[in-house]
């Protein structure tokens, strides 16, 4: 469910050896929050609206925040483009939605932690990572 999701997004990457079931992890947990997300923009609201009261927002933002640093700060190739566009992708929709009612300050956010230097900008990007498997992000 969302709050699983939130909870293995912030959890991190890097606690397997296997990279692949990290990325299919997280992959996985953006999806559901997408979903959510959606169904709260198109104001069907019910239970995904009452599982993403302003503290579970809150919580999401700091995830996915934390997401897109660790994503950015591996140092290794950048992570596969599924990720990076579905991390992209919900991150929109939550400011689509939180902007700026609930999160006023998401610009400001969204500049400080993509504009902050990090050790991946001299990473290597002729060292090719796998699509997903189904080709579909």
């Amino acid at each position: 469910g969302f709050g699983a999701s939130v909870a293995l997004l912030r959890s991190g990457s890097g606690s397997s050896n296997d990279d692949d079931d990290d990325e299919r992890a997280t992959f996985f947990a953006l999806s559901t929050v997408q979903s959510v997300l959606r169904k709260d923009g198109d104001g069907v609201g019910g239970a995904a609206a009452a599982r993403t009261d302003a503290n579970g927002r809150a919580e999401l933002r700091g995830a996915i925040t934390e997401l897109v640093a660790r994503l950015e700060a591996r140092g290794a190739p950048p992570p596969p483009a599924y990720l990076r566009t579905k991390t992209g992708v919900v991150l929109a929709l939550l400011m689509r939605s939180d902007y700026p009612d609930r999160w006023p300050g998401a610009f400001g956010d969204l500049a400080t932690f993509l504009l902050t230097p990090s050790s991946s900008s001299s990473a290597s990007a002729s060292q090719p990572r796998p699509q997903h498997p189904t080709g579909s992000a």
